[in-house]
Parts: structure tokens; sequence; C-alpha cells
């Protein structure tokens, strides 16, 4: 069974979602559904229409342990939300890059730690025994920097197949980013950002820097708009 993450609209989400809107955008945990992989995810709750009745479950995810996301570390905690970062062990303390130090008090303030691999691997390019060590290694170097367990792992580049699905639930992975997710550019605007939240949706987020900084970024002051609209939701 690959690793996925449930549709918003299957009923174990539904549940879910009305738990997490007892805390309204604080970090809230994904019951697992009763067959199939662990899916316990971080996620931030967002209302439906007003007077609709409805809660969206918002999941907020930062990639490749960057030290623009610094930025965002302060944005969240002022908004009292958690996300999720997946972290390519194997960089981390190089240029532009968290250290381990950082990784750990993340995990210590309650964000989840997910694996991205040692080395920010395009595992499909790689033989199988290279890809165990990228996913095994990765989980082991988190598991041991952060006390916590390592669940949740995101693909570099959405490289994926069944044989590298295998290899991580061999590792312990228990679940992985929804492929639907929005991964975040320059060029998304906030009325694709609210869109997407408004149907219950992922985010993808890499650079935290103004413009221009890169394609795979955003600029402080739109993440900042975002999540004021999303706590006023």
């Amino acid at each position: 069974m690959p690793l996925t993450s449930p549709s918003p609209r299957a009923r174990p989400r539904r549940t879910a979602l009305a738990i997490c809107a007892l805390a309204t955008l604080t970090a809230c945990s994904i019951p697992p559904a009763p067959v199939g992989p662990d899916e316990h995810r971080r996620a931030a709750s967002a209302s439906g229409s007003p007077g609709s009745g409805r809660h969206l479950a918002v999941t907020l995810t930062f990639d490749d342990g960057l030290a623009s996301q610094e930025a965002a570390v302060e944005l969240l905690r002022r908004y009292g939300l958690t996300a999720t970062f997946y972290i390519p062990s194997g960089l981390l303390g190089r240029e532009g890059r968290m250290t381990a130090d950082r990784v750990r008090r993340l995990a210590a303030a309650g964000h989840e730690i997910g694996g991205h691999t040692r080395t920010h691997a395009r595992l499909t390019e790689l033989p199988l025994d290279a890809r165990r060590r990228q996913l095994c290694d990765d989980r082991a170097a988190l598991t041991a920097l952060t006390g916590t367990d390592i669940r949740s792992v995101a693909y570099p580049y959405d490289a994926t197949d069944p044989a590298t699905e295998r290899l991580a639930r061999e590792c312990g992975f228990r679940h992985t980013r929804p492929r639907a997710a929005l991964t975040v550019l320059d060029t998304t605007t906030p009325a694709t950002l609210r869109h997407h939240a408004t149907k219950g949706g992922t985010f993808v987020f890499h650079k935290i820097c103004q413009a221009p900084c890169g394609r795979y970024a955003i600029d402080p002051k739109v993440l900042a708009d975002f999540l004021t609209w999303l706590t006023a939701r």
C-alpha cells in the first residue's frame, strides 16, 4: 500500500476536522484511519464559509531546512500555529541551511519534523540500496536529533514510485504529503493562496525572503498577510 494522505472528503478526515476546530488554527493531530497506514499529520484548521458549520484543515509545510524559514517560524509563533518541516538532515549546518540545534528547537516547540532524504536526492534516479540509505539514514538522524518519532516523509522533486514507497515504509515512515499540495512560487498570488485554503489544502513553502530571491520563494509580508487571513476565518 503506498504512503498516502486521505482525501479531505473521506469519513475519517471529517471526524478529525471537527476535533481540530476546537482549537482554531492551532496544531492538531489527524487520527489514523481505521485501516491502512498511520495518517498522523500536523494541521491548522480554518472554518468554512460563515454559518456553514464546516471546518477545513489547512496544512503548512516547509521544505529543505532553509535558514530563511526563520522568518516563517517567527510568524507561526506569533499566530500560535505549528507546521511540518521536511529536513534533509545531511545538509544541516551548511550555508543557507538551518543548524541541527535549530531543528531540535523546532521539534521542542511543537513543530513536526519530517524526512526529506539525507541530501535532497532525486530518489527515482538512484539504485535501490542508495534510496534505502537516503531514507533510512535521514529518519535515523532526525529521530536521534529531535527525540521524536519521525513518521512523515516528503520526496524531493515529488520523485517517487512503488519501490521507493516500499522502502520508505520499511524505514519506518507512515505517511507522506499529498500530491495535490500547492507548491508556493514567487508568482503565486494571495488569491491563489486563499482559494487553496478554502479547499482544505496543503501548502509547500521553500524560501521566505523579499523578492526577487528565486522562483521557489514567498515574501514574508505575503505570508504574514495570508496567515492573518487564515486566523480571521
